[in-house]
């Protein structure tokens, strides 16, 4: 076997090459939450509409 699979997205990747699918996962969290505001009922409203 000449490449191994992440066990997260399952691309293939190279001997010894680390997949870097979880630091996208984390940095899109990251960005959705700077655009969104939480009401004191819950909603979520883009910081642009308030």
């Amino acid at each position: 076997m000449y490449y191994k699979e992440c066990p997260f997205c399952g691309c293939n990747l190279d001997p010894e090459e680390k997949c870097d699918c979880q630091d996208k996962k984390k940095k899109r969290e990251e960005l959705i939450k700077s655009l969104l505001i939480r009401q004191p009922d819950g909603q979520l409203v883009l910081k642009e509409a308030v």
